[in-house]
C-alpha cells in the first residue's frame, strides 16, 4: 500500500493543518440539526476527499451505504436521477446513507439541476459531501445550498512534521535533511504529494545517491518547469508547449508559481525584477473561475510584461 493511502488521516483529530476548518466541521457534526450538504473546496491534494471520508465515518455510515463517485466517470443526468431515486430508500447497514461527489464541478448543468431536487429536500437519513477545486463552475443554486468549507495546502513546517511522523512510523532513519528539504519544496504544500515523493526517496536512496533522488523529485513537479521558463523569459513558443503538457489544476499551478517565486526572491542576494513581476501577476486573483484561460493569460503577461 502506498504511503499516502497507508497514512491517510482517519479522524478529525489526526488531520493536519486547516485548524479553523476542522474546528468548524467538528462543531457542525456535534449539532443535532447538522447540515446534510457539505462542500469542501480547495486545490488538488490538500485533503478534501480525506475530510469527506472522515465525515462519513463520524456519521457512522456503513460501507454498504457509502457511495464515493468520481464525477468525471459519469457527469450525466441519468446518474443523477438514479441517485435521487436511491436516496429515497432507507439505509441497509446503519442509520445514514452518504454520497461523496469528487470533482463535483465536472457535473453537467443538466445533472446539477436534476440534483437540486434532492439537495433542496434531502431525506433525514441522507448526506451529500461534494469536493471541488473549482466551485465557480457549479450553478449558483447548488453553491448557495451547500455549507462550504475551504481546505488549504499545508505550510512548509507542517509538511516537515508530516514527513518526520511518517518516517518514524516507517522506521526510516537514513533520509538526509537535504532530501527532506527537497520534498518539502517540491510537494508545494500537498500532503499527498509529499508522501508520494517520500516513498520514491525511500525506495531510491539506497541505490541511486542524492543526485538521482533529486532528479526523481524534480520530475514529479511539472509546474517547476513552467516556473523556470517564466523566470528565464523563454520564448512564448516554449512556454506554450509546457502549458499544453501540463495536466494539473490551474489554481494549484498558480499557487506553485507564487511559492517558487517567493523562494527565489528570499534566496537571492540580488534584485530579481522578473520573479517579482511573475509573483505579482499570479497573486492578483485565484484561477477558480477562468481556470486554464487565466493561467495562459498570466503566463503570457509574465513573458511579455
Amino acid at each position: 500500500m502506498s504511503l499516502y493511502r497507508k497514512h491517510r488521516p482517519m479522524a478529525l483529530r489526526t488531520f493536519m493543518g486547516n485548524d479553523a476548518t476542522v474546528a468548524t466541521l467538528t462543531g457542525l457534526l456535534d449539532k443535532p440539526s447538522r447540515p446534510h450538504f457539505l462542500m469542501f473546496t480547495g486545490p488538488t491534494g490538500c485533503g478534501k476527499t480525506t475530510l469527506a471520508r472522515i465525515v462519513a465515518k463520524e456519521l457512522k455510515c456503513s460501507a454498504v451505504d457509502l457511495q464515493e463517485l468520481n464525477v468525471a466517470d459519469f457527469r450525466g443526468i441519468d446518474t443523477s436521477r438514479d441517485i435521487i431515486a436511491r436516496a429515497r430508500l432507507l439505509p441497509v447497514g446503519g442509520d445514514v446513507k452518504v454520497w461523496i461527489f469528487n470533482e463535483c464541478h465536472m457535473l453537467t448543468k443538466e445533472a446539477q439541476n436534476a440534483l437540486l431536487v434532492v439537495l433542496e429536500d434531502t431525506p433525514a437519513h441522507v448526506y451529500f459531501l461534494f469536493t471541488t477545486t473549482d466551485p465557480q463552475k457549479l450553478i449558483p443554486a447548488i453553491r448557495n445550498r451547500a455549507t462550504a468549507l475551504g481546505v488549504t495546502l499545508l505550510k512548509d513546517d507542517a509538511i516537515t512534521t508530516l514527513l518526520e511522523r511518517v518516517c518514524k512510523r516507517e522506521r526510516v532513519t537514513n533520509l538526509s535533511d537535504t532530501l527532506k528539504g527537497l520534498i518539502v519544496e517540491y510537494s508545494l504544500g500537498s500532503p499527498r504529494m509529499a508522501l508520494i515523493l517520500l516513498e520514491k526517496a525511500i525506495g531510491a536512496e539506497e541505490g541511486t545517491g542524492e543526485e538521482g533522488i533529486k532528479q526523481i523529485i524534480q520530475e514529479r513537479a511539472e509546474a517547476i518547469k513552467l516556473c523556470r521558463a517564466l523566470l528565464k523569459k523563454e520564448p512564448w513558443g516554449r512556454v506554450a508547449i509546457i502549458l499544453k503538457n501540463l495536466d494539473e489544476d490551474p489554481e494549484r499551478i498558480r499557487r506553485a508559481v507564487i511559492g517558487y517565486m517567493r523562494s527565489t526572491l528570499l534566496g537571492s542576494k540580488k534584485e530579481n525584477s522578473q520573479a517579482f513581476l511573475i509573483a505579482d501577476i499570479f497573486a492578483r486573483a485565484p484561477f477558480y473561475e477562468l481556470g486554464r484561460d487565466a493561467l495562459i493569460l498570466a503566463c503570457y503577461e509574465a513573458v511579455y510584461g
